[in-house]
């Protein structure tokens, strides 16, 4: 990137986040575990963002009493392992936005929980 303008480099972001999304699709949906999947990412516009479908029958085994509550659990979870996996270095070292959007089965909005390299500070 090295003599490239901001403008470039943006551009060359774009399209490689645009890739890393085409090669997940290729995958969806894609089980993460008993309760979840990848439907969908996207990728550009300096962000990547995974939809997902979140079973709320799942709610009562993993011991929480509401979408709420899971939410929370969800959120600091998701935060921690931005924050310390090194896999999300090279996303944080671009300030790419990451978006996780969850969705339950029948398609209704459950949560969007996102993260950018300033919120590891």
């Amino acid at each position: 990137m090295f003599g490239q303008t901001e403008k470039e480099m943006k551009q060359q972001l774009n399209q490689m986040l645009s890739e890393v999304s085409q090669e997940i699709n290729k995958n969806c949906p894609m089980p993460i575990d008993e309760c979840t999947s990848i439907i969908s990412t996207y990728g550009g516009m300096g962000m990547i963002m995974y939809n997902l479908h979140f079973d709320t029958s799942c709610l009562k085994e993993l011991g929480m009493s509401s979408i709420n509550e899971w939410e929370i659990y969800q959120t600091i979870a998701m935060k921690n392992t931005y924050c310390t996996d090194p896999s999300f270095q090279t996303f944080k070292d671009f300030d790419v936005k990451m978006i996780w959007k969850y969705l339950d089965l029948d398609g209704s909005f459950i949560a969007k929980i996102e993260f950018t390299n300033e919120d590891c500070q």
